[in-house]
């Protein structure tokens, strides 16, 4: 598949058809993608990024195959490229027939985060294969793009820099790789020894990275911990833009159990060294010399003291596969880097499958010491039309592939183990259908309000506006574009220090959500999670503070939030690394408060600084602590979500899930399911009726 093959069809002017390719591709992991059967002589893997569906595959052209699809990620061959500081020149051969104008590659560049280049390809005046030249400038070919890849090719709309699911397809006949060989290779080396410390001085694990005078990340050796990314076991990490704390533009990093020995090039270095939003962050330079071995030695200071307080951190959705002890002991160091003392991580299913297996369940099934354990949990059911769930410490999996979207019996059974449930990614994938219809019985612990920098609430809101109660949540989502304990939960555990009295906190909403701010926040002396009942005209005094490590940003505002409203709210406009709130009424009806804060770095998206503290709900003369004048139209809300869950034929909910493998089973099962589903709808309704009902008779 070359240039020569290229000649004899331009010049013999073969017919094009287009033919599916058969058997060719199999899946990668649980991202609903595909490994492509298609290589050329400097390309050794395709893989087809598939979301909503979206397959590629190859097809024949001509006599020729080719790819076809929105997106192809690349993995040049090591022994031509591999770990370089040069430009790079790709020859790619487009189909203009049938390829979208507009396109895009993103590359591992040195020096930083990933490059683009887009690009347009011309109109199509003769001859159907174009051939593109694209040059890349300082290219690094490392295998550390997405798949262990090193270049993506796609398509994008209308001349715009992201792609989106209603792309056009490209087609791409072949790939070749031109080298400048302008890498500068050292001939001199020397070694660093180095240990990081605590504030307890012992050694402990970290995240690091070691730059070199070109800011250059260098790869990692084997006495770094490996991670697991999907299919792919790798030492180097990639910190999105989501991940806000992490001090440098350059955002690879690894994980170190807190001794690390390395042989460099001599020359000029950077080391960053974190560990979490409680520890400050290191940054240090230091020169290694031809021959010699350099003995560095970082101790790290704390901010705060977290644990001292009485507050646990935690991050309740993890996706890390457990098959053997060697994985738990890995992730367990991994989350020791990032300060996370409970994490969960949870297996996930669809209708067909489960992925990221976890092996060991129950009390027994725990892996760590005291407070700092791994927890076995699951998200499922997930569906995009009643949203995700996630369960956890559960001594088993509980599954229905026959009954999937009856979530209340996986609920019902996960609560008679002991465990506690809740829903993830809110404002996404159905999220408040899915509560709707659960909620009202009692059932949903928690809700995920803060992922990837994202803090959604409105949600949230609404169901404690009608009256429920329900702790706020913060998962990581890992390995879907986050990082362990990037966000987190911080529980009240008091004295007790204990695992189960983690979840015990978390499920009474003894809890604030962070990537960075500290929370305080007392309302009459009682805290987060807790009922005060007071008698109308009594003297309602709230307190907050919040505080943050500077070394991930400074504040902007803490906000008192009454029904959904900010009532009160303290500003730094220059930004500070502490603020206070106090606020003082009289006691009128029921309610519910909650502080929330906000760093200066606030994004469109992801990447946000914030946190935001669970409820404490106040019941004046017995009353309920809901918002009573908007229960009907919220109630009438709800019901009229699960009105069009109801009528929702196959086509309408589009894709339950990112992968092919669902595809047959819910063809199959869907029409079975949804009328399953009815009796529920109908007993959720009437809770709701039962609410307006009795809102209208107070």
């Amino acid at each position: 598949m070359g240039s020569t093959l290229v000649g004899r069809i331009l010049k013999t002017a073969v017919p094009f058809t287009f033919l599916l390719h058969a058997a060719n591709s199999h899946e990668v992991g649980a991202r609903g993608s595909q490994i492509l059967d298609w290589h050329t002589n400097d390309v050794s893997r395709v893989v087809s990024f598939t979301p909503y569906g979206m397959a590629g595959e190859v097809v024949d052209i001509g006599g020729r195959e080719c790819l076809q699809g929105h997106q192809f990620f690349f993995d040049a061959l090591d022994n031509l490229v591999f770990d370089v500081d040069e430009l790079i020149e790709l020859v790619i051969e487009f189909d203009l027939a049938s390829s979208a104008k507009s396109l895009r590659i993103d590359y591992d560049m040195n020096g930083g985060a990933d490059a683009s280049v887009l690009f347009d390809l011309p109109d199509q005046n003769g001859s159907r294969i174009h051939i593109e030249r694209i040059p890349l400038e300082r290219a690094r070919f490392a295998g550390r793009g997405d798949f262990g890849t090193d270049f993506r090719v796609s398509a994008r709309p209308n001349g715009g820099a992201q792609p989106r699911q209603d792309l056009p397809f490209t087609t791409i006949c072949d790939v070749s790789i031109s080298r400048s060989f302008s890498t500068m290779y050292s001939d001199t080396y020397g070694w660093i020894n180095l240990t990081i410390q605590d504030d307890n001085g012992e050694t402990t694990p970290a995240r690091l990275a070691i730059y070199d005078e070109h800011n250059r990340m260098l790869l990692p050796n084997y006495a770094a911990l490996p991670v697991e990314d999907f299919a792919d076991r790798t030492r180097t990490i990639l910190l999105p833009v989501g991940t806000v704390n992490w001090p440098t533009d350059n955002r690879y990093a690894f994980y170190s159990d807190g001794n690390y020995r390395t042989r460099l090039p001599t020359g000029d270095y950077e080391l960053v060294v974190t560990k979490g939003i409680e520890y400050r962050f290191v940054e240090r330079d230091f020169h290694i010399e031809d021959g010699a071995t350099l003995d560095m030695v970082i101790s790290l200071d704390r901010w705060i003291d977290m644990p001292s307080r009485g507050w646990i951190s935690g991050d309740v959705h993890v996706h890390i596969p457990r098959r053997e002890i060697a994985d738990s002991h890995e992730l367990w160091l991994q989350a020791q880097a990032e300060d996370v003392y409970v994490l969960n991580s949870l297996e996930m299913g669809n209708i067909a499958a489960t992925h990221f297996p976890q092996s060991y369940w129950g009390d027994n099934g725990r892996y760590g010491e005291g407070m700092r354990v791994l927890v076995a949990g699951q998200e499922e059911p997930r569906t995009a039309v009643r949203g995700h769930t996630v369960h956890l410490n559960l001594p088993e999996l509980v599954r229905e592939p026959k009954r999937y979207l009856l979530y209340h019996e996986v609920l019902e059974r996960v609560a008679d183990q002991g465990g506690i449930s809740g829903y993830a990614h809110l404002n996404r994938l159905g999220a408040r259908v899915g509560m709707a219809l659960d909620v009202p019985f009692g059932r949903v612990n928690f809700i995920e309000v803060l992922q990837r920098g994202r803090l959604g609430t409105d949600v949230w809101f609404e169901f404690l506006n009608l009256g429920f109660k329900i702790a706020p949540a913060a998962g990581s989502d890992t390995p879907y574009g986050a990082r362990i304990g990037d966000v987190r939960n911080y529980v009240s555990v008091g004295d007790t220090q204990s695992v189960d009295s983690w979840f015990a906190g978390l499920s009474a909403a003894h809890t604030f959500v962070t990537n960075g701010p500290i929370l305080t926040f007392e309302l009459n002396g009682f805290g987060m999670g807790d009922e005060v009942s007071v008698s109308s005209g009594d003297e309602i005094i709230v307190t907050a503070s919040v505080s943050i490590n500077p070394d991930i940003d400074q504040l902007d505002r803490i906000q008192l939030i009454e029904q959904g409203e900010v009532i009160s709210e303290t500003v730094s406009d220059a930004g500070s690394d502490a603020l206070e709130l106090s606020h003082t009424q009289l006691a009128e009806h029921g309610t519910w408060f909650v502080v929330r804060a906000l760093g200066k770095n606030q994004r469109i998206g992801d990447g946000s600084v914030a946190a935001a503290s669970a409820p404490i709900y106040v019941s004046v003369d017995g009353q309920k602590t809901w918002r009573q004048d908007q229960v009907e139209a919220l109630a009438e809300k709800m019901k009229s979500e699960m009105d069009q869950l109801a009528s929702l034929g196959l086509e309408a909910a589009g894709n339950m899930d990112e992968w092919f493998e669902t595809r047959s089973a819910w063809t199959a099962e869907w029409s079975l399911q949804r009328d399953l589903l009815q009796p529920r709808i109908l007993e959720a309704k009437a809770k709701y009726d039962e609410l307006i009902q009795l809102a209208a008779s107070q």
